[in-house]
């Protein structure tokens, strides 16, 4: 696939967030064939080395099927009434029970955009 890409795509090809990331996997190639190698290696016996890796992953792919537990609290928040485009906002929160800490996760309206978030202080 890598040769058949080569003929297709440009030689240096960005992908990614990162601009580190560069090349085209025909580049990749012995990088690859040599971590191959170097597997086969460590387990000549493949029906075994299938075995080891399924007793190892197991549990680590049963904990990402299941659903995330997470600690909630209620709380109550009145929004602002009004408020300045580029001005700070104050965000109230008021928990119905002890909470350590609070992380506000936001963005502007507009999809496009990544989440930011940061921690919340406490007032008083």
């Amino acid at each position: 696939m890598a040769e058949r890409a080569q003929r297709v795509y440009r030689a240096d090809i960005t992908f990614g967030e990162a601009a580190v990331l560069r090349g085209h996997w025909i580049g990749r190639l012995p990088a690859i064939d040599t971590a191959l190698a170097a597997m086969e290696a460590a387990h000549p016996d493949p029906a075994r080395a299938a075995e080891v890796n399924a007793e190892l992953t197991a549990p680590a792919i049963q904990a990402a099927m299941e659903r995330p537990l997470r600690a909630s609290v209620k709380c109550n928040h009145v929004p602002p009434k009004s408020f300045q485009p580029g001005s700070s906002v104050s965000i109230d929160l008021e928990p119905d029970g002890p909470v350590a800490t609070a992380r506000l996760h936001y963005r502007r309206v507009d999809q496009a955009e990544r989440w930011q978030a940061l921690d919340m202080e406490r007032e008083g």
